[in-house]
């Protein structure tokens, strides 16, 4: 089993793996490899996460062989991109205390223009 950690609080990287693996006779063995790695990039809203899964078993007799295995990659992505932004722009708009949402009001109240 391994854990590290490195970089800032905010901006870390982490790197996680547990391996496996077991001789159950002199004919038999199996093993598991887990990985995890991410970090929480720069930005606002940006991380990304992959995820790796690897089991497989085997088994070697006098009149048959049977080796069989699984995989399983994930990645998980958040990027600093304007969907995250205006979800973040529309929870601040909910508000009713909120600074940004008496200023946007300012801003768009001042430049109403009547052009009829």
């Amino acid at each position: 089993m391994m854990y590290l950690e490195s970089g800032q609080k905010r901006y870390r990287e982490e790197h996680f793996e547990v391996i496996m693996a077991h001789n159950a006779s002199p004919t038999t063995s199996f093993n598991v490899n887990y990985k995890s790695r991410g970090t929480n990039g720069l930005y606002d809203w940006q991380r990304t996460r992959n995820k790796n899964l690897s089991a497989a078993f085997a088994h070697t007799g006098r009149q048959y062989s049977i080796h069989a295995g699984y995989i399983n990659n994930r990645i998980e992505q958040q990027e600093n991109d304007l969907k995250s932004f205006k979800k973040y722009l529309d929870a601040e708009l909910a508000k009713e205390d909120s600074q940004l949402r008496a200023a946007v009001n300012g801003v768009q109240y001042g430049y109403d223009i009547d052009l009829e």
